[in-house]
C-alpha cells in the first residue's frame, strides 16, 4: 500500500508536460522504446512536442480515464495511468477510430521524424491485432499505459493505481486487460492478471541486442469480500 504522503486523483490536460517527462524517465532504459523512438534521431524538443500532442488526443475520448499519484509535500507527479473503461461506440465512430488507428500505424507523417516505423508496425500492429482477439471493449477495463517515476519505484504506486480500477471492475463483474513489459509483468501477476499470449521482438533486426517481449494479460473479476 502506498504511504499516506501520496494522493490518487484524476489527471487533467494541465498535467501533460509532467506526464511527458515522467514517461521519458520511466522508459529511458527500455530497449524497445529506445529503438522505436530514438531520442538522438528525433531530438528532445520534437519528441516532447509529439508526446504532448499524442497524450492530449486521448483526453478527447470519453471512455478514456487518466489517474495520477502525486507526492503531497512536493507536488511531484510520481505515477500515472491511462485506462479505457468499457464502452460501446456508434458504428460511425467505430469506423472512424479504425481508420485512424490504421493511419497511425502506416502514415509516416503522424509519427515524429526519426521514429522507427518498421518497429512501430511490428509492435503496435501486432498489439492491435491481439487486442481485437482478447479484449471486448464493451465488457473490459483496458489499462493502456502505466508509468512510474524511477525515483518513486518500489513503493506500491503502480499497484495502487491499478487497484483503483480493478476494484471497480470487480464490483461490475468485468474483465481487465493489459499489455505487460518485462518490468511490469510480475506486478500484474500479483494482482491476478494471467498471461494469455506474448509478442517477442528480435531487436537485432534494427541493431539492438536480444529479444524483448510484451505479454498479453487478462484478469477475471474477483469476488467482493
Amino acid at each position: 500500500m502506498a504511504p499516506e504522503n501520496f494522493i490518487l486523483s484524476t489527471c487533467t490536460q494541465a498535467d501533460i508536460p509532467a506526464m511527458v517527462e515522467l514517461n521519458l524517465s520511466a522508459f529511458a532504459n527500455d530497449p524497445l522504446s529506445n529503438i522505436t523512438m530514438p531520442r538522438e534521431m528525433i531530438g528532445e524538443a520534437e519528441l516532447r512536442r509529439w508526446m504532448s500532442q499524442f497524450i492530449a488526443s486521448f483526453f478527447e475520448k470519453p471512455e478514456v480515464h487518466f489517474f495520477k499519484i502525486t507526492e503531497t509535500h512536493t507536488g511531484n507527479l510520481a505515477a500515472w495511468m491511462r485506462c479505457a473503461f468499457p464502452h460501446v461506440l456508434s458504428e460511425e465512430e467505430s469506423e472512424k477510430r479504425k481508420a485512424e488507428k490504421e493511419r497511425k500505424v502506416k502514415d509516416k507523417s503522424f509519427w515524429p521524424k526519426g521514429a522507427n516505423l518498421d518497429v512501430i508496425n511490428v509492435k503496435f500492429g501486432t498489439l492491435g491485432q491481439l487486442k481485437e482477439s482478447y479484449c471486448n471493449d464493451s465488457e473490459t477495463y483496458y489499462v493502456q499505459l502505466l508509468a512510474t517515476n524511477p525515483a518513486y519505484q518500489r513503493r506500491g504506486l503502480a499497484s495502487k493505481l491499478l487497484k483503483h480500477v480493478l476494484q471497480v471492475a470487480d464490483r461490475e463483474g468485468r474483465m481487465s486487460y493489459i499489455e505487460a513489459t518485462e518490468a511490469g509483468f510480475p506486478v500484474y501477476q500479483k494482482l491476478l492478471f494471467k498471461q494469455v499470449d506474448i509478442i517477442e521482438v528480435d531487436l537485432s533486426r534494427w541493431g539492438g541486442k536480444g529479444t524483448v517481449s510484451n505479454r498479453i494479460m487478462q484478469r477475471e473479476p474477483q469476488p467482493i469480500l
